[in-house]
């Protein structure tokens, strides 16, 4: 049932709705499994899989065997699939491109703030233009959302001339100069119209609120008589039971000791049929792993990790952390002791931080160096001196790459004068090569687009750190036992 809307002079229509408990997904899936032509998609990838294979795992419930996996899709898929918007003659701007965008216009406005024109007063205020690279990934992200509130803000400024303020204004410069600088050749994705013109199949959407992006297709989805979204119901349908506890402690404690109660006593199902949801998962990711543990309740954390944490990633910021620092003695200790990955000479490397440790090589100053003043006037620290100046030396390089491509070249010289190939760990090696895949990725886009379009970046190192961070992974995991993900990305799962 479709419905229709009057707002603002404008008339919009709904897609069809159907008020569905998540207790009866089940039921949905059982009465459309044996049509061949509807595809079920769900809000996450984690979801679809929870619910495949609960209809595998209980036949007797589902009524099949086996499921067709191309008939259970993710909401992302089902955009790149079937509503993926057309543009002939361009291509999509890629998502670094755009943080190369912003850091080069953050240091255009901090020039123009020298000569008393600011290019934006709100945003990044004038005071803090110098500085303002940490503003770069929040703009970076407000880019692919500024056509939307540039039809917006038109349709309330034709009405209000006088309303628009400084935070508006700088917005409305940000829109200009980014379709500029996207030209004939590159497009926004999010700025266009979606596409849908499958009519073969019939597709049941679960719970679409959960989708930030939803909004911006509904309108095109309406017209599409082979659509229906499940929504949940207004009005709570049964009580839900709400435990407050009076501190974090209780909390993790309690909910380990009623896991236990649910699956060795009541024996109501097994610790696999069980997911923890954890708001800040980050946070406090150690504090469920030990209370889990304390309590023998075997369990696999499904959430991803950064690159440059816990893992042979963190080279990278050790690297970039002796550059910030000056080399100080902490930082090296961190960076010539860090095992997660393979060094040639580790005894030579425990050496040199012992000496580092009596010689009271803390931290330059001046323009001095205190490792190399201190190491010279020792009577025994030669092979010590030698590594250190090789190490900076090579540090000095891949910090201070001026593009991409030499970043590249000098990380590889560093990996082979200081690491052994031989000896990396599979997950080592795996990690890592994701982290020099994201750089072989900003070496095409610096010949492709940065180069062609005469940007530039101040720090090609710094700017890959800051990639590294955002960027997470989430290795196989062999064991089984209670699920533990990120806050709502399993919300509708089976479990």
């Amino acid at each position: 049932m479709k419905r229709f809307m009057c707002y603002n002079g404008y008339t919009r229509i709904f897609m069809k709705r159907i008020e569905l408990e998540p207790a009866l997904i089940e039921d949905v899936l059982r009465e459309n499994l044996d049509r061949e032509d509807v595809v079920f998609v769900f809000p996450t990838d984690i979801a679809l899989t929870s619910w495949a294979e609960h209809c595998v795992k209980d036949p007797c419930a589902s009524s099949v065997k086996a499921v067709a996996l191309e008939r259970f899709i993710a909401w992302d898929t089902f955009k790149e699939t079937y509503a993926v918007a057309k543009e002939t003659g361009r291509h999509a701007v890629p998502a670094p491109l755009r943080k190369v965008f912003v850091r080069n216009l953050i240091e255009e406005n901090a020039a123009a703030v020298l000569s008393g024109k600011p290019i934006f007063k709100s945003i990044v205020h004038p005071r803090f233009a110098g500085e303002a690279d940490s503003f770069a990934d929040w703009i970076a992200k407000n880019l692919p959302l500024l056509k939307t509130w540039y039809e917006k803000f038109s349709r309330y400024a034709a009405a209000h001339p006088e309303a628009a303020d400084d935070e508006d204004e700088d917005y409305l410069t940000l829109y200009r100069r980014y379709v500029d600088f996207l030209g004939g050749t590159m497009f926004e994705p999010s700025w266009l119209v979606p596409d849908f013109s499958e009519t073969r199949k019939k597709f049941i959407i679960f719970y679409p609120e959960q989708l930030e992006d939803f909004d911006e297709y509904e309108t095109v989805f309406a017209e599409a008589d082979n659509i229906t979204a499940y929504v949940l119901p207004e009005k709570e349908m049964r009580p839900s039971e709400v435990f407050v506890y009076p501190d974090a402690r209780t909390e993790l404690r309690r909910t380990a000791l009623y896991i236990r109660n649910i699956v060795e006593k009541k024996r109501a199902c097994s610790y696999e049929d069980i997911a923890l949801h954890v708001p800040e998962l980050e946070t406090y990711r150690p504090y469920v792993e030990r209370e889990l543990s304390n309590y023998c309740i075997p369990f696999v954390i499904r959430s991803g990790e950064r690159f440059t944490v816990g893992s042979a990633g963190s080279i990278f910021e050790d690297i970039d952390e002796c550059r910030k620092s000056d080399y100080s003695y902490d930082s090296m200790r961190r960076l010539l002791l860090n095992g997660r990955v393979p060094w040639k000479n580790k005894a030579l490397n425990e050496s040199l931080v012992r000496e580092g440790n009596r010689l009271h090589c803390i931290c330059n100053y001046g323009d001095g160096d205190v490792w190399i003043e201190s190491l010279s006037k020792s009577n025994r620290s030669e092979r010590e001196l030698e590594l250190y100046k090789r190490l900076k030396k090579s540090i000095e390089a891949v910090s201070g790459a001026k593009s991409f491509e030499r970043l590249r070249t000098a990380w590889l010289m560093f990996k082979n004068e200081f690491l052994s190939d031989d000896e990396f760990s599979v997950e080592a090696n795996n990690i890592l090569g994701r982290c020099i895949a994201e750089l072989e990725a900003l070496v095409g886009i610096e010949k492709d687009y940065i180069e062609v379009l005469g940007l530039r970046l101040r720090s090609p190192f710094s700017f890959f750190i800051n990639e590294l961070r955002s960027k997470t992974y989430r290795p196989q995991d062999a064991l089984s036992g209670v699920s533990v993900f990120d806050y709502k990305v399993a919300a509708c799962a089976a479990y």
